[in-house]
């Protein structure tokens, strides 16, 4: 949002505060134009008293939802009985040259769903089209640049796999069966501390005399909303289950263990072909790689993996756990072992030894003391799970998970961060792995049978019963 709108709302804060109704409507309208994240919404609506903790907690989001946002909420305005508010509003509005008015009005009279398909499709051809078919091109393009906005995630982003790729695939290589009537759970955690009310009134406000620290914790909390609702939305659209009793947040570690416990000796979930957990942890000097609870207190994270690997519903199945641990200050100290080699590029295991209970632990850790670990300057959510998502949109349908965590690593060793350029800003850990087989997730099959791998020396074999 431009400096002369963050000034509008200031200034007429305290009439918007007064005036706004119809707010949860609103925010509907900012949300189908890609303004608001459904964890934003979620988070404005359930703000009391009502309406104007939801204006409050509505103005302290806005003016960090990009250049789009203004305009957006102006038309929201007059689309919900707000006209008058609208109104005043752009009556003090400075009135500014026409080529930057005509930049940032363009298409927003009328906000359309469809205009992220538009735009996230120009991102990804933007460079070099005639080598989209190339892995390595994949992973460079539309890998956000620091002037570019990241969008959410849709069903028709995600490349599918076909039956003859699935073929060549489990004939040359041992891997998880992932294409059963039922894709998998996925089951989230969110304990994640980022407030953003001012330290002497506890409200919620934009005003400029907030300090720096809470400022910053405002920015956070949108990414982090952001991440959860991304990585929900890519496991949703994968065709994994997930329902509203399987995604928690502020409990207490032993919650935590209940809530595991609950699903993975669940016989209900046998159905499943695999599992997905996502941790979400941290707030001002969080460790990476390591899981908190709703009061900061960490969580041993041996104990918990230990639970998953003796999980019944999910026995011989692929368990794959992501950590994402913020750290919100500014400034901090990375890792001091070799992992911030600037040279070094590839994933780092913490365990040289792989498991035996088929379980995948992923997380990052910074290679830079600038932080906050977000994508950039009006932009959202964080580099790992940005990259991991972009990363299992496009190849998701021909590569393994241990090979697309090369590919996340690729991308975050070469984030464009602004005023900075090209940076290295982390690196990939691999907490656990198991290398039994490989784990493949074939994106848009189901009800598909098995292959079972062709053994060298077989060749005649498999041709006699390829003619039966």
């Amino acid at each position: 949002m431009e400096q002369k709108h963050r000034n509008i709302l200031q200034t007429n804060f305290a009439y918007l505060i007064k005036n706004l109704h119809n707010v949860e409507e609103i925010c509907d309208h900012l949300m189908s134009g890609d303004i608001l994240t459904s964890g934003m919404m979620d988070s404005i609506k359930h703000k009391k008293p009502r309406p104007t903790g939801q204006t409050r907690e509505l103005l302290s989001i806005l003016p960090r939802r990009g250049m789009k946002a203004y305009k957006s909420f102006i038309h929201a305005l007059h689309e919900t009985g707000n006209g008058e508010v609208g109104d005043h509003l752009e009556k003090n509005s400075p009135k500014s040259n026409g080529q930057n008015s005509g930049e940032i009005d363009n298409g927003l009279s009328k906000p359309k769903v469809g205009n992220s398909d538009t735009q996230e499709a120009k991102l990804q051809h933007s460079e070099k089209p005639e080598e989209t078919q190339k892995s390595e091109s994949q992973n460079k393009q539309g890998w956000p640049m620091s002037e570019k906005s990241i969008q959410t995630i849709k069903k028709s982003d995600i490349k599918k796999c076909t039956i003859d790729s699935h073929k060549k695939i489990c004939e040359s290589k041992q891997v998880y069966h992932m294409t059963g009537s039922k894709k998998g759970k996925f089951l989230s955690v969110s304990n994640v501390q980022c407030t953003t009310t001012d330290e002497n009134t506890g409200a919620k406000t934009i005003d400029d005399s907030l300090t720096k620290k809470t400022e910053c914790e405002n920015k956070c909390r949108c990414c982090v909303d952001f991440d959860k609702t991304c990585i929900s939305q890519l496991f949703t659209h994968m065709q994994y289950d997930s329902k509203a009793a399987d995604n928690v947040r502020g409990v207490s570690g032993q919650d935590v263990k209940v809530f595991l416990e609950e699903h993975l000796n669940n016989k209900e979930n046998t159905v499943f072909d695999s599992l997905v957990i996502v941790f979400f942890s941290g707030g001002d000097k969080y460790e990476p790689g390591k899981i908190y609870d709703k009061g900061g207190n960490e969580i041993d994270k041996e104990e918990i993996f230990t639970m998953i690997k003796k999980s019944t519903a999910f026995k011989g199945k692929p368990k794959i756990v992501i950590l994402r641990t913020y750290d919100f200050e500014e400034k901090t100290t990375p890792p001091d072992h070799d992992v911030l080699d600037a040279v070094k590029s590839s994933v780092h295991f913490i365990k040289d030894k792989p498991n035996v209970d088929d379980l995948f632990v992923v997380s990052s850790q910074p290679k830079t003391k600038k932080g906050p670990w977000v994508v950039g300057d009006g932009m959202n959510g964080s580099y790992f799970i940005q990259a991991l998502i972009h990363v299992f949109k496009n190849m998701a349908h021909e590569k393994s998970f241990m090979e697309m965590m090369e590919e996340v690593n690729t991308c975050i060793m070469n984030a464009m961060v602004p005023k900075q350029g090209k940076t290295s800003v982390a690196e990939v850990m691999i907490l656990e792995h198991s290398v039994q087989k490989s784990l493949f997730f074939f994106p848009g099959l189901l009800d598909v049978p098995a292959v079972m791998m062709k053994v060298p020396g077989w060749a005649r074999f498999w041709q006699l019963v390829e003619n039966l």
